[in-house]
């Protein structure tokens, strides 16, 4: 069976798709409570029910009257559990054999509701639980017994918990209004992400019929594939890119007792699963748009603050363009419902929506992970006083990989002297940008502050390439296969354009007295900026 939005979300409920449970996006209606709150108590199996529940006889028919019915039948399939949960099927309580048969006198939504309640509170143990990905068509649940978890253990991935997804990026668009929010950063972190992306390569695998044998493997390096993320995240990489690339070093990960157990009990092939993590063949590329649309959805929901963003008069372009794209295409995202083999190929079979999908893509890089109003915090922090304490010794590989950001800040705040240095940055107004012709030109600026005590120069000389990935998707025209920039030439070239912002040398200026930056330590931190920028 191919699996897609619709055949998900038909009606309310939920799917079990290998280890996974998804969830319909589908809501009951007012309307369909209301005409319950009527058919129940007219129904002779409700009747026989009476005494289980408490009597709504007294309310009028209405949608609160049947929403307030239906919850009693919730509790009451939750007292009817057959017995405890099965090891050995985490499902098993979950299976339609195992339902109450009044269950299946309800309407197709309202089972549906009663299954999605209680496969979140009793019907299952759950290692995560969410009720919706963003723009992507479906929600889930994981059991807490099976290959995620076991993965999750053998690759310590509960830290990555507690780091950041977007690091130290700051919210430009309240910057932009609201000046004194310029420190609020982002809260969804890679732990969330590792899992979205297991849950959408097991997707993607069940439409491609991918091998049972390689199958483990795929999911494998889905959900461990940043296992080797620093306490800070990409902002921390910055310091040395080499040391801390994820992909290069993954095979580290592959020694121990732990790891030979899960490998032999899941049937992991090792050479396979690390050139899976690098992108290669044709399981690296399911892991490839896997990861790209999923912690694409998660960073557009956080940068719009909302699924349906209204367009407010305040905000830039970029923000009123990505709002358009979602409004126009709810699920733009969900590459995994389109997605088909021809030999080694991954072909998109929904050509307008990867188009969106590219165009989102290219707007966040400019709008979000390079627009410098996210990233002020991220070069002072980054590139400043992180790269200089690991410079020191202070901070090591080694701690940053086994670390979560919130110690990674008690650190930065000890060694500067200010406790707490973080929360600093939440109630400001005086950061402000310039743009420098070139890098001797911003050294020279810079060099006008060197004995100014109550401003702090950084410098970002950051000149980032940012890869497009319209040649990197295929699609297939008059029956050949080709590359999206090939078959959609204009398009390509939009995207491109929307990647070719000036990328210029940027200084950025704070002021220490608003930012209480105690006297005794102001020399230090001005020395540790210096020093970044040469």
């Amino acid at each position: 069976m191919k699996y897609t939005v619709d055949s998900i979300s038909k009606h309310v409920g939920l799917h079990i798709i290998g280890q996974v449970v998804y969830l319909s996006e589908k809501q009951v209606t007012r309307q369909q409570l209301g005409q319950l709150s009527r058919r129940l108590p007219q129904q002779s199996w409700y009747q026989e029910l009476e005494g289980k529940f408490v009597s709504l006889d007294h309310l009028p028919p209405s949608y609160h009257k049947g929403f307030m019915m239906l919850e009693e039948l919730c509790r009451i399939r939750s007292d009817e559990k057959i017995n405890i949960i099965n090891r050995d099927d985490p499902f098993s309580e979950l299976r339609p054999e195992r339902e109450p048969e009044w269950v299946s006198k309800l309407s197709p939504d309202a089972r549906g509701y009663l299954q999605i309640s209680f496969a979140r509170t009793d019907g299952m143990d759950p290692l995560a639980i969410l009720p919706k990905v963003p723009f992507m068509g479906f929600g889930y649940i994981i059991p807490d017994e099976g290959m995620a978890r076991d993965a999750v253990d053998t690759f310590s991935l509960y830290r990555l918990a507690g780091v950041r997804q977007l690091s130290f990026l700051s919210d430009p668009v309240l910057k932009s209004v609201i000046p004194r929010s310029a420190g609020l950063m982002f809260d969804h972190n890679r732990y969330c992400h590792s899992i979205d992306v297991y849950v959408v390569a097991n997707l993607g695998a069940h439409n491609l019929k991918v091998k049972e044998e390689d199958l483990n493997t795929l999911l494998t390096a889905a959900i461990s594939h940043d296992a080797l993320t620093p306490a800070g995240g990409d902002s921390v990489k910055l310091i040395d890119p080499k040391a801390f690339d994820e992909d290069a070093h993954y095979h580290e990960l592959l020694h121990g007792e732990a790891w030979e157990n899960y490998r032999e009990r899941y049937g992991i092939n090792p050479e396979l699963l690390v050139k899976t993590v690098n992108g290669e063949g044709l399981l690296g590329r399911i892991l490839d748009f896997a990861d790209k649309s999923a912690y694409l959805a998660r960073d557009v929901k956080a940068y719009l603050r909302t699924e349906s963003p209204q367009e407010p008069t305040y905000v830039n372009t970029g923000y009123r363009a990505m709002g358009e794209i979602v409004e126009k295409d709810p699920h733009v995202f969900a590459l995994w419902e389109s997605v088909y083999r021809r030999g080694e190929h991954l072909v998109f079979g929904d050509k307008e929506r990867l188009g969106r999908f590219l165009t989102l893509r290219a707007l966040m890089f400019r709008e979000l992970y390079h627009n410098p109003f996210s990233r002020f915090f991220e070069y002072l922090v980054g590139k400043g006083i992180v790269k200089w304490l690991y410079n020191q010794g202070r901070l090591t590989r080694e701690k940053l990989l086994r670390e979560r950001d919130q110690w990674l800040e008690q650190v930065v705040g000890e060694a500067l002297g200010i406790p707490y240095f973080f929360t600093q940055f939440y109630d400001f107004d005086s950061f402000r940008t310039e743009e420098c012709p070139d890098l001797k030109h911003a050294r020279a600026r810079m060099a006008e502050f060197e004995s100014n005590q109550e401003t702090l120069v950084i410098l970002d000389d950051f000149a980032p390439v940012v890869k497009s990935a319209v040649d990197r998707f295929s699609v297939q025209r008059k029956g050949e296969i080709v590359s999206f920039s090939e078959a959609f030439p204009r398009i390509a070239r939009d995207v491109e354009d929307i990647l070719n912002f000036p990328k210029k040398t940027k200084l950025f200026f704070f002021n220490l007295d608003e930012l209480r930056v105690p006297i005794r330590s102001r020399a230090l931190l001005k020395k540790i900026m210096a020093d970044a920028g040469n």
